[in-house]
């Protein structure tokens, strides 16, 4: 009886060693589909406009905006011609945040031997991290021009580069 009682104590005690408890919650998963991006390049370039070779180095800033003002040095003089910042439409229908990169600096050629670098490139949206523009999109920047640059028709191109 003695050991039948230890048996039965054995099975019992043992079956609590090896007793589990579980418990379960339910989760969930979602999605949000958005559009893709895009940028298109519309009419117009950003230009500098027409301006007189200096004696000394002399800079033309042209500001993001839809009707710049340029920002020339001192001593730089102006012929004629417009001046534009380069217009971008850029569609982004769901409003969702996206960086915007643009290049540190480009050079500008009009031959061989004939060159000059634009720098220092801005764009319109309040932020370079988190911009929801949908619609234009404008790119500023600042041309660094040699003492006595040679005449030319100076052109290059450059990437605007959204990312969400």
């Amino acid at each position: 009886m003695k050991k039948l009682l230890m048996l039965v104590v054995f099975v019992f005690v043992a079956g609590a060693v090896f007793a589990q408890q579980s418990a379960s919650d339910n989760g969930s998963a979602k999605a949000k589909i958005i559009a893709p991006i895009t940028i298109a390049h519309q009419s117009g370039d950003l230009n500098f406009g027409v301006l007189i070779s200096p004696s000394a180095a002399a800079t033309v800033q042209i500001p993001a905006a839809a009707s710049p003002t340029p920002v020339d040095s001192t001593g730089l003089q102006r012929a004629t011609g417009d001046v534009s910042s380069d217009h971008f439409v850029v569609t982004n229908t769901d409003g969702v945040a996206f960086g915007i990169t643009l290049p540190t600096s480009i050079t500008v050629t009009a031959g061989a031997g004939k060159e000059m670098t634009v720098n220092s490139f801005t764009h319109s949206c309040a932020s370079s991290s988190a911009c929801t523009v949908n619609g234009d999109l404008y790119v500023g920047g600042t041309l660094q021009i040699g003492a006595n640059q040679l005449s030319g028709d100076y052109t290059g191109s450059y990437t605007v580069t959204l990312t969400y």
